[in-house]
């Protein structure tokens, strides 16, 4: 604006006589600075003057208004989105805004059936523009801003906006269940409509919870430290303050036990061989939705020996090799119980699940054959 300023003070030093050509010249100038062409536009402009003098009043006023792509249009900063019953509010500007009391401001178009009476307050060159969103859905505006030149001449500048009204709300669901499993990580996905997720922030009652770095923004993991419940507390930042969105309750259960397995089964015949062969228990999870596994730490084993009935408690998860030897020689049809199982949840790295008490799994039956 600066530079069409020094240019249109400079050529008025060449000012001359004939209207009709000079309008012609003036009007090629106001198409050539429209188009881009800002030397062709000087060029006709200096020959529009010096046909006709008193063209140098409008070619300054067009040098202090017309913005190089040639449009009168006032510029609009103001949020796209804002939450049901919140106020709204836009800064409405000039750029060639200058020391000019003599402004008026009309608004000639909202919404009237679902916004409330916009309030217009213009200070310094700006126009404050604020309404209270009170219905959901898109809203619009529109109006002029007037502006007196120095030559008298009303220059109009027109601005119109939209933006979206919707009520505050959460998404916050597990990713593969209704509760939240103890000793468990609980992938969860929350959401906010129309807020960026790194705009979220989430915290637990109850629970920890940390972002899925493996998931992606939106995806957490949710984990239990005690109680029946955790609560998930979530808000969200708009225009710079971090407004509450909601909580949301979850209940808390035990991972259920799993199945032991030896030999490759639950319960029934199985060879002698077969069990040498496998003679570890082996914990296996049954129609669960997470991938977990336990580890099986203590047992008792439970055969016969002619008329004696032994029963043999065991550390770890597997059938001692002596005992192995004395289960061979028996006979076909004999029984072995495997009883009093007692497993443990392992983390990602193998180690107990710290907090989490060890399961007691049901028992298994064996018929040799």
């Amino acid at each position: 604006m600066r530079r069409a300023l020094t240019i249109a003070i400079t050529i008025i030093a060449t000012l001359g006589g004939n209207a009709q050509t000079a309008d012609q010249f003036f009007e090629q100038g106001v198409a050539k600075g429209k188009a881009g062409d800002q030397l062709g536009a000087i060029e006709d402009f200096k020959k529009a003057m010096s046909l006709h003098p008193q063209l140098a009043v409008q070619i300054i006023e067009r040098g202090l208004t017309m913005p190089d792509n040639g449009a009168k249009v006032a510029k609009i900063i103001a949020p796209n989105l804002v939450f049901l019953n919140d106020e709204y509010e836009a800064e409405i500007f000039l750029a060639t805004y200058g020391s000019s009391k003599d402004m008026k401001v009309d608004l000639d178009g909202y919404n009237e059936l679902s916004t409330a009476s916009p309030s217009l307050v213009w200070k310094d060159g700006i126009l404050n523009y604020s309404v209270k969103a009170t219905h959901e859905g898109l809203q619009t505006f529109s109006g002029t801003i007037a502006e007196k030149s120095p030559s008298g001449r009303m220059l109009n500048y027109p601005f119109s906006g939209s933006y979206m009204v919707m009520k505050s709300g959460v998404v916050v669901s597990p990713t593969k269940m209704n509760v939240l499993y103890r000793g468990v990580r609980n992938p969860v996905s929350i959401s906010v409509p129309g807020i960026a997720p790194d705009r979220v922030h989430v915290d637990a009652i109850g629970g920890t919870v940390r972002p899925d770095a493996r998931e992606g923004k939106g995806n957490f993991i949710v984990e239990p430290t005690g109680g029946s419940e955790v609560i998930v507390k979530v808000s969200a930042e708009t225009d710079g303050v971090i407004r509450p969105m909601g909580d949301f309750k979850f209940r808390v259960k035990e991972v259920p036990a799993p199945l032991a397995t030896i030999a490759g089964v639950e319960e029934g015949l199985v060879s002698v061989a077969r069990l040498a062969a496998a003679p570890t228990i082996i914990p296996k999870m049954q129609s669960f939705d997470f991938e977990l596994y336990f580890q099986v730490t203590s047992f008792d084993l439970v055969y016969q020996v002619g008329t004696d009935l032994i029963t043999k408690p065991v550390t770890g998860n597997k059938i001692p090799d002596s005992d192995l030897d004395l289960i061979s020689r028996l006979e076909k049809g004999s029984r072995v119980l495997i009883e009093n199982i007692s497993a443990v949840m392992l983390d990602e790295n193998n180690r107990p699940v710290q907090g989490i008490t060890p399961k007691k799994l049901a028992p298994i039956s064996l018929k040799l054959n």
